[in-house]
């Protein structure tokens, strides 16, 4: 079967991880004219290709479990009907395979990319990893062995520095898609005007931006209050996954921003990262903030301090 005989949806929310994707998945679940898949981050496109990726680090296996490698359950996720139709999957944007498997099977697709600064955005990924139990280095230490983790078959979420780095994927991403349909958005713009930055988004979709547009913060990383709370929301966490299989897409819409809800407050925030840590984990990324500065044409001061 040829791709023109295929559905593909014709909205991508790139990434990045931990910059507010899953806030804008859900604030998209609840228009009419737009359909997000029925649990977030499907992940099809990484695999649909026929890549087998058997990733080794820890919790490695529950998180490829999690995403979907069958065409068919990809498609069931999506109600067809909608005028958008949005894949909110952020590890697509720095798998170079994934973006060109959605250049070549989609029609001219708009492509949302939200980007944070980076070490806020390596140590809340960071932060989330420790939580879970995955990650047992401190954070300068992991940091610097990204690289070689990945070497050894740990999923890529493992470099910390790579998922931050953009400028090269950003660019992949509009020689790919054609810069006009690459939307760039920044974290803290989100979190400074939610409103504004949801309107911008619709626009750039050539959506309708009136009716009241809100975000709700979940998939904080923090550590849960108790081994109770741990124990349960992890148990929620392994089953949830296979719901979509049994459960109509419009009660798992109703169900799961009530799970998020409540797990956020069954959770503490993790410790802040120290100033000294901050400047020392700046210069991982300070070439490529420079590189990302002149292909936006965005001032990044803010990220260099």
């Amino acid at each position: 079967m040829n791709n023109s005989n295929l559905k593909y949806p014709n909205v991508f929310v790139l990434g990045v991880p931990r910059a507010g994707t899953t806030s804008i998945h859900y604030a998209f679940s609840s228009r009419a004219d737009i359909s997000v898949s029925s649990t977030k981050e499907p992940g099809y496109l990484h695999y649909c290709s026929g890549a087998v990726r058997n990733f080794s680090g820890p919790g490695d296996n529950v998180a490829t479990i999690r995403k979907v490698q069958d065409y068919a359950d990809y498609v069931s996720l999506f109600d067809w009907g909608r005028k958008f139709v949005v894949d909110v999957t952020p590890s697509y944007f720095s798998d170079r395979e994934a973006l060109s498997n959605i250049a070549e099977k989609c029609q001219s697709p708009k492509v949302i990319v939200i980007l944070r600064d980076p070490v806020d955005r390596a140590f809340s990924h960071y932060s989330k990893f420790k939580s879970l139990g995955r990650e047992t280095l401190p954070f300068l230490d992991a940091l610097t062995v990204g690289v070689e983790r990945v070497s050894e078959g740990w999923n890529y979420n493992w470099d910390y520095v790579q998922q931050s780095s953009y400028s090269g994927n950003l660019q992949f991403c509009r020689d790919q898609f054609g810069a006009d349909n690459v939307h760039v958005v920044f974290y803290n713009d989100i979190v400074n005007d939610s409103a504004g930055e949801l309107t911008s988004m619709l626009e750039f979709l050539g959506a309708d931006a009136e009716g009241d547009l809100q975000l709700q913060k979940t998939n904080l990383s923090g550590e849960y209050k108790s081994g109770l709370h741990k124990f349960c929301f992890d148990l929620i966490d392994s089953y949830k996954y296979r719901l979509r299989k049994i459960l109509p897409t419009a009660v798992l819409k109703r169900i799961l921003p009530y799970f998020h809800r409540v797990k956020s407050n069954v959770t503490v925030k993790n410790e802040s990262l120290s100033d000294a840590d901050r400047k020392a984990a700046i210069a991982f990324f300070a070439e490529d903030i420079a590189s990302l500065e002149k292909l936006v044409g965005r001032d990044l001061n803010a990220w260099k301090s």
